[in-house]
């Protein structure tokens, strides 16, 4: 519909957006999901396991390609407002991650690690 968006543009839409569906057969990491988490939108996603992985409530997952539960679950959504998931986020900061994998390879080299 919109195409490959960035930058800006990406950020008018999801800040202006107030419910996010990803109807996926396949993902890696979902990283359109987790921007989405990181503008507190409201999400319906597929229950593939990259998406269940990142541990949403229930509710907030649909059986993949089953339109009619997707479809039920878009007419009866009601809280459409901002939601909290810091706690899910905390896990995919990037400074994070990076110094975690930095250590990594301190550790493996023998090379001390202290801060």
């Amino acid at each position: 519909m919109t195409g490959l968006l960035t930058g800006a543009a990406l950020q008018i839409v999801f800040s202006q957006a107030r419910l996010f569906v990803m109807p996926s057969y396949h993902e890696g990491l979902p990283i359109a999901l987790l921007e989405a988490l990181s503008y507190s939108l409201p999400v319906i996603v597929s229950d593939i396991a990259p998406n269940k992985e990142i541990g949403l409530a229930q509710e907030c997952y649909f059986q993949v390609k089953n339109i009619e539960v997707l479809t039920h679950a878009l007419m009866t959504r009601s809280d459409l407002k901002p939601q909290d998931y810091s706690m899910f986020l905390n896990r995919y900061d990037w400074y994070k991650i990076a110094t975690q994998t930095s250590d990594v390879y301190h550790l493996a080299l023998g090379i001390s690690c202290e801060k």
